[in-house]
């Protein structure tokens, strides 16, 4: 049977004079709201009214406010102390309250279950969670070398000479070019002019950019770095079905629209199943360094206390 035991008639208000935080709610027909049976299960309050507990922080607790009871595990108004959010209103208070107390209940009622289905075999647990305790305290006291030793310093002729030695490992997944993309209204003055520049075989890609700086209001080189061809096709406004004949056969693409004229200018590409140009790969490489330096910063560690060890005779193998 749920017992509600309403512990504030009307409405509860609460404040400190640390903080602005007050929370309302008013508290009407709980017991009619809750008349299923369940054996052992005693909610006191219901939704908790979530606040801070104490003005001062240093005060001794002498008790503890109930706020759920499941056989014989408690739930206490105390342990929602570090849920309180500034400027967290009382409605939203009370759902994460709320939740809270149902996740704790349908917890402790699992618990239970299982305490009573399961053999003293299955619940001998204790190995388990020393393995874990072992495991968790191995892993952060490594963590916490790895923080202290770890150079995180990749160099550029570092990565290089990464990406030299392992280059058959970096196969591209799409298309990629260095390009220069330009788009131009239809009504433009100096269309003419610009095509004559853009079409030159004697042009240097650095005059292209020059003449679009100077003329052209909208393009883009990229940085002069490699990006996939998709994110430069995707702004033309028709589709490229199959990009890598596209690119194959020709040095730029031009198409319009109703107001514009798009081109691209291909300087350099790579196709599909190439290999990925170094710029895609640097941060990759980088990662992979620094993790080859974590597994040798460990392994030496590991190997230092094990010889520090059998050399203070604290290690004795008796087996053969």
């Amino acid at each position: 049977m749920i017992i509600i035991q309403t512990l504030i008639r009307k409405n509860l208000y609460y404040s400190t004079y640390k903080s602005n935080f007050y929370f309302i709610k008013k508290v009407k027909d709980l017991n009619k709201k809750c008349n299923k049976p369940m054996k052992h299960i005693y909610i006191l309050l219901i939704p908790i009214f979530f606040f801070i507990l104490s003005c001062n922080e240093n005060e001794a607790e002498t008790e503890k406010t109930v706020i759920a009871k499941v056989y014989d595990n408690y739930l206490y108004l105390e342990d929602f102390k570090e849920l309180a959010i500034e400027g967290m209103t009382a409605k939203d208070s009370a759902v994460i309250v709320k939740n809270k107390i149902d996740l704790w209940v349908k917890k402790q009622l699992m618990l239970n279950k299982a305490e009573l289905n399961l053999s003293e075999k299955q619940k001998d647990v204790e190995k388990n969670v020393a393995d874990y305790r072992a495991s968790l305290l191995i892993y952060r006291y490594k963590q916490e070398f790895i923080k202290e030793k770890l150079d995180t310093n990749v160099t550029d002729n570092q990565v290089e000479t990464y990406y030299k030695n392992n280059v058959n490992s970096f196969v591209m997944n799409g298309e990629a070019v260095k390009a220069l993309f330009i788009k131009i209204p239809k009504n433009s003055n100096n269309i003419y002019e610009f095509k004559k520049v853009f079409f030159s075989k004697e042009e240097a890609p650095k005059d292209l950019l020059i003449y679009c700086k100077e003329n052209i209001k909208s393009y883009s080189n990229f940085n002069n770095d490699w990006v996939f061809f998709f994110e430069i096709s995707n702004m033309l406004p028709l589709k490229i079905a199959k990009p890598e004949i596209i690119l194959k056969a020709n040095d730029y693409i031009q198409t319009q629209d109703d107001d514009y004229y798009y081109f691209i200018k291909i300087y350099e590409y790579r196709l599909k199943g190439q290999k990925k140009p170094l710029k895609f790969v640097k941060e990759q490489i980088k990662s992979v360094i620094l993790n080859k330096r974590k597994i040798e910063i460990v392994e030496e560690l590991e190997n230092t206390i094990y010889n520090n060890a059998v050399d203070n005779k604290n290690v004795k193998i008796t087996a053969k």
